[in-house]
């Protein structure tokens, strides 16, 4: 994993093969190009494996063998999934020791195991490309970042919706605690960095939500 240096911001970058995925890595890179000291890990966690194979090998020899096979095609499969996003973002310039790789089977679901590796290794935060799922899947599953959002009540979130060729910065602020931890956070990331373009925003309450 990335080892934090006094000035290093360290960023979990949360991949699969969706087109959403490599939106995000793009928006790391394009960060990057703003902020130097970001240094990144593409994590990625394997797809799940049948309960019931995972069940059947530990009593069935050739379900063991079958089990094997599965887990090293999975591994395979995220190592290249990993060096390709990796060399993607080497293309545009960002550092080769700016950007590792990491990836783990699936242990408690994908959003558990990206908050339980991001608090663990105390990334500064998690940056995930936003997938739209329909409304029955979502009742269902839920998704990987409104769980994370929902969940991460240390480690901000930054959810990338499709291709963003902007790095200005629009802050959506209340008088909350939250919003404030938000700023924090910005402040933290943008020190250093004079050609950052920051707007604050604040929307102002109208009297009738004060009366309903």
């Amino acid at each position: 994993m990335v080892e934090a240096t006094p000035m290093q911001k360290k960023i979990l970058v949360a991949v699969d093969r969706s087109p959403q995925s490599r939106a995000a890595v793009d928006y790391a890179a394009r960060m990057h190009a703003l902020i130097p000291e970001l240094g990144f890990t593409l994590f990625h966690v394997h797809p799940p494996i049948s309960q019931f194979l995972l069940d059947e090998a530990k009593r069935d020899a050739q379900a063991r063998v079958e089990l094997k096979k599965i887990v090293a095609r999975n591994a395979e499969a995220s190592d290249g999934l990993l060096a390709g996003l990796k060399e993607a973002m080497l293309r545009t310039g960002v550092a080769e020791g700016s950007v590792e790789i990491m990836a783990q089977a699936r242990h408690q679901g994908v959003a558990k195991d990206i908050l339980d590796v991001a608090q663990s290794s105390l990334y500064d935060a998690i940056l995930i490309g936003r997938r739209g799922i329909g409304g029955l899947q979502k009742l269902f599953m839920g998704s990987v970042s409104a769980h994370l959002i929902e969940n991460s009540a240390l480690i901000p979130v930054w959810m990338v919706d499709g291709k963003v060729f902007s790095t200005r910065v629009m802050a959506a602020v209340d008088g909350s605690e939250s919003a404030l931890r938000a700023v924090d956070h910005l402040a933290f990331i943008l020190s250093g960095v004079p050609e950052a373009r920051v707007c604050f925003f604040h929307v102002t309450p109208r009297l009738q939500d004060f009366c309903e």
